[in-house]
């Protein structure tokens, strides 16, 4: 077995699946490139964006060596895959900055708040609980749950200035 083959076998491992998956997928996944190379897309554009995510491959091995190509590029960090789940077949979605507080809308930063302050309420609570829909979960996540069920973070009509400042101070603080 050659280089290539060794490298397939760990993508493959990997991704768990074969290496003759993994080869099928690649050739996929080149063709997609080789289609976005020759079209001008602006990253900052939504039209643009939800023209490549129709292009952009959806099954789950194609879509994660595509995004694994992608890395690093101005595309990949506009768009990020989502996994499938039992609940829904993976898709392609617009991303966005996170990490700064201050590119966050109040509905965001009221989100973040609560969700922080849930979880050092739950610190320390140990085990797991079975959900309604058989899987299992740590019960500090359940514990969160509850405290943030029924939460709307919807802007308020009302919203004093100086306390979204002062929300986003503590953020930037922790």
């Amino acid at each position: 077995m050659g280089a290539e083959g060794a490298e397939l076998e760990d993508i493959a491992d990997a991704l768990d699946t074969d290496p003759e998956r993994v080869k099928d997928a690649l050739d996929d996944v080149e063709r997609v490139l080789h289609e976005l190379a020759d079209v001008e897309i602006d990253v900052d554009d939504p039209a643009d964006l939800d023209a490549v995510r129709q292009v952009l491959p959806s099954k789950p091995i194609e879509a994660e060596l595509t995004a694994a190509a992608l890395r690093g590029t101005p595309l990949g960090q506009a768009l990020e895959y989502v996994h499938p789940s039992d609940r829904q077949d993976g898709y392609w979605r617009r991303s966005r900055e996170r990490s700064d507080p201050s590119a966050l809308s109040d509905a965001e930063l009221r989100h973040r708040h609560a969700f922080v302050k849930a979880s050092m309420e739950a610190r320390g609570i140990e085990g797991t609980v079975e959900t309604d829909d058989g899987r299992e979960i740590p019960r500090g996540a359940q514990r969160r749950g509850k405290v943030l069920e029924g939460e709307s973070f919807a802007p308020e009509e009302d919203v004093d200035e100086e306390t979204g400042k002062g929300i986003l101070r503590r953020l930037l603080d922790r």
